[in-house]
């Protein structure tokens, strides 16, 4: 482990693409099956797709989407196993492409209902729909999800991944939503602890096939990213040796999900510089741990696919540069307005390629102008809101204020990268 200050990754960090396997990626949630065409939905069930060609409104969101999206709704009650699924994909591909904030508001519970009952009682493809829509619907309001209605979901989705007789698939695509849903609605450390409890156990389990490690392991780095240094001292080393246990498995995801998972608690104790530091030093062999992974990063076992091969050397370069170096990977996306953000380190490299396969499409949309999830990154309030007065029509920056504003220099960005390092520092208790 790197001691003293850490380095920052010179190159920049690209999507920490994952190799695939045949059967379902447990991280394609952002690319789950949702390729309905509207003529399908229209078909099945009546009309209530959501079509490209809206214009847009005001707010983000085209004028009629919130319209149709009442008769996608209304699809989501019906009888027929395909009309519900039809509606879930219409339903998944507008949340993920429009803000409907003011649309949820006053219909969660519209929405939220049908979401639990095709988790309890659909097929496979309509929970794996049921569960994506259910993310993407906290991403948009999760704050405003009352407390019942989150633990039926935690009970559910539990519930789903610990089914034998779930598809592993489904499976998966559960503890992806449960880990995002917690992530975003959480509000005790114990909410989360108990969560984090329900990953580890189906890992250690040993009887769950490969998708579901992989979606646990990414599950897992998401919720470490909230927890408290109480809980840091207790969990990490031990959760480290797990995850090294798995750097042997015979499936190139879970090897790069646990490695990923090490690199994200080696770069938490360093920032610790403190007991939790102390107690992964005293509790691991680094130097052993590090050669591994330094093989992992080499290997050209000709038994593995070539793409196999290639997707492993890269993403354990990065992890083996965190692990013995101390650097910090990172990337950078430009956004609407001239707004340029730097994201640094496992942290934020774990939150930002979770929701990247959520809303995959919309992800720059929601960067722009989801408040929920601006506020994950302390990225502020949306340029738009910082560059208009009152509630009159959007305008453009002028230069000198996305100088003053958006440049990696100004005050804004400045500031934005001390609170980043005060949350670091001061995690919840």
């Amino acid at each position: 482990m790197a001691k003293g200050s850490k380095k920052k990754s010179a190159r920049r960090s690209t999507s920490h693409e994952h190799p695939r396997d045949d059967d379902d990626d447990a991280r394609s949630m952002g690319s789950m099956d949702t390729s309905f065409s509207l003529a399908s939905v229209d078909m099945v069930g009546g009309g209530g797709g959501v079509s490209d060609d809206d214009d847009g409104g005001a707010d983000g969101a085209p004028q009629s989407v919130a319209a149709k999206m009442n008769d996608v709704l209304d699809l989501l009650t019906e009888k027929r196993a395909s009309v519900r699924e039809g509606g879930l994909a219409s339903l998944c591909k507008g949340l993920q492409k429009h803000l409907m904030g003011d649309f949820l508001e006053g219909k969660l519970l519209s929405v939220l209902e049908p979401l639990h009952r095709s988790l309890r009682k659909g097929g496979a493809a309509e929970k794996k729909l049921a569960a994506q829509a259910l993310s993407l619907t906290y991403v948009q309001a999760g704050e405003d999800v009352a407390a019942d209605s989150a633990t039926e979901m935690v009970a559910l989705l539990s519930d789903l991944m610990y089914s034998a007789s779930a598809a592993v698939a489904v499976r998966a695509a559960a503890a992806t939503a449960l880990a995002i849903c917690t992530f975003l609605k959480a509000e005790e450390q114990e909410q989360l602890r108990a969560v984090l409890d329900i990953f580890t156990n189906l890992v250690d389990s040993g009887k769950t096939g490969a998708p579901l490690v992989v979606a646990c392991l990414h599950g897992y780095a998401l919720l470490l990213t909230r927890m408290g240094r109480a809980h840091l001292t207790t969990c990490l080393a031990a959760r480290v040796q797990r995850a090294a246990a798995l750097l042997d498995h015979e499936n190139v995801n879970v090897r790069v999900a646990a490695g990923e998972l090490i690199a994200l608690a080696v770069e938490m104790a360093d920032e610790d510089g403190g007991v939790v530091g102390e107690v992964l030093r005293a509790s691991i062999d680094l130097d052993g741990l590090t050669e591994r992974l330094r093989a992992l990063s080499k290997d050209s076992q000709k038994h593995r696919a070539k793409k196999d091969r290639k997707a492993q050397r890269a993403s354990f370069r990065e992890i083996v540069q965190t692990v013995e170096e101390g650097e910090m990977p990172r990337e950078t996306s430009r956004f609407a307005h001239g707004e340029e953000v730097t994201f640094e380190g496992w942290q934020e490299l774990v939150r930002l390629n979770t929701f990247r396969e959520l809303l995959a499409e919309g992800l720059r949309t929601h960067f722009e102008q989801n408040t929920l999830l601006r506020d994950v990154f302390d990225m502020g309030p949306p340029p738009v809101a910082r560059g208009c007065s009152g509630g009159g029509p959007e305008r453009r920056l002028t230069a000198l204020e996305k100088r003053k504003y958006m440049s990696p220099n100004s005050e804004a960005s400045k500031a934005r990268t001390k609170t980043r390092l005060r949350h670091r520092d001061k995690r919840m208790e």
